[in-house]
């Protein structure tokens, strides 16, 4: 599996000669968006981490972990409830990678990786990753 985009994009360039959206608008696939992308509270690297959690509770269960054909109520879902427990919806799934997986989902960024490499490391003590 590659991934090559997690389909949303914020306009953070305000100084560009060329507008396709406001700054600050953000447009794209809202299901991987962080709690605080989707408040539009500031947003650092640890929210990224957060999108990459969700791509992998969606690889590994089949679904995001939050949906709603409504934009705004996914969007108060994500900003307001805690996300759905993967070892419940995927019983198969390993207890180690169920656990990076829901840290990376923490709805509290004091809680979440700090940093790409401490998860990236966390996969790797794991035994789950495969570099092609």
């Amino acid at each position: 599996v590659k991934l090559l985009d997690f389909g949303v994009a914020k306009c953070l360039n305000t100084n560009s000669s060329v507008h396709l959206t406001a700054a600050g608008t953000t447009v794209g696939t809202p299901h991987y968006m962080s709690p605080e992308q989707a408040r539009g509270d500031a947003v650092d690297h640890r929210s990224d981490l957060w999108s990459v959690g969700a791509l992998l509770f969606h690889a590994l269960s089949g679904e995001p972990p939050y949906d709603d054909p409504r934009t705004h109520r996914l969007l108060v879902r994500i900003a307001t409830e805690a996300p759905p427990c993967l070892g419940a919806l995927c019983p198969n799934v390993p207890i180690e990678l169920i656990k990076i997986v829901d840290k990376a989902l923490e709805t509290d960024v004091e809680q979440r990786w700090q940093s790409a490499a401490e998860m990236a490391n966390a996969l790797a003590l794991s035994g789950y990753t495969s570099y092609h």
